[in-house]
């Protein structure tokens, strides 16, 4: 009984690493224009939009990792309770 629980929690942090591992690949979506302009310079709004896909990407990549954790958590709180 305990080795079937070991082998289920091992099988779970495994697949949650795997999990974390493929987080840094990101996949592209088509970009909208934005054409705001600020201080008459052309090069502000892709600026500004590649500041704001950052963000987003920062954003994304520590909701995934949050919820990584809490899955390793409570796969870790299953092995202790066998």
């Amino acid at each position: 009984m305990h080795e079937e629980c070991v082998k289920t929690a091992c099988r779970a942090l495994l697949q949650a690493a795997k999990w974390v591992g493929e987080l840094h690949t990101t996949t592209r979506r088509p970009q909208r224009k934005e054409m705001r302009v600020l201080y008459s310079e052309p090069e502000t709004s892709r600026f500004l939009a590649a500041v704001k896909r950052l963000k987003r990407l920062q954003q994304k990549r520590e909701r995934q990792t949050r919820a990584a954790k809490q899955r390793i958590r409570q796969t870790l709180r299953k092995l202790r309770a066998c």
